[in-house]
């Protein structure tokens, strides 16, 4: 039987440390989300239409015409990662997050992994949690690497994203 761990709220399949570790994972894989969609966005336009126009203004603040310069827009930065290969981070942080009110209701915490084309097997208790900071460390990384930094409050156990 699958280890379970009381709180004041019911039973859950992990412990603290590990669902803060998975909170933390699932908040930069959402950026990781984002980015892809505004890569996808900023695909989408025609290279003419990348650009950057400054609005110049009249003494009431009113628009009354852009700026002959334009500066095109950067192609957003998005890591090399397979999206669907990663779905596991959203339903362990679903399981982890809502608690049961019986042990015996609590799912095991098991991630699935692709194997072959289409199949997903799932992997132990064990192999999940190392999973979880493989992902995490991975992701921190690359947000370091590209100046994105949001950071994790030790204290209040929170994401505090930086400006």
């Amino acid at each position: 039987m699958e280890p379970v761990f009381k709180s004041r709220w019911g039973y859950h399949p992990c412990d603290c440390e590990t669902y803060f570790a998975l909170k933390r994972l699932h908040h930069l894989w959402s950026l990781v989300y984002r980015r892809e969609a505004a890569w996808k966005r900023w695909d989408r336009k025609d290279p003419h239409n990348r650009i950057i126009r400054k609005k110049l203004r009249n003494v009431n603040g009113q628009c009354v015409g852009y700026e002959p310069t334009t500066t095109p827009i950067p192609e957003p930065k998005t890591p090399d990662l397979d999206y669907y290969d990663h779905l596991w981070i959203g339903d362990l942080y679903f399981k982890a997050k809502h608690p049961k009110a019986k042990p015996e209701e609590v799912e095991p915490f098991q991630a699935t992994v692709k194997k072959g084309s289409w199949k997903r097997e799932p992997v132990s208790r064990d192999e999940t949690i190392k999973m979880i900071h493989a992902a995490l460390e991975e992701l921190s990384a690359w947000f370091e690497e590209n100046g994105v930094s949001p950071k994790w409050s030790e204290k209040e156990k929170r994401i505090v994203v930086s400006s």
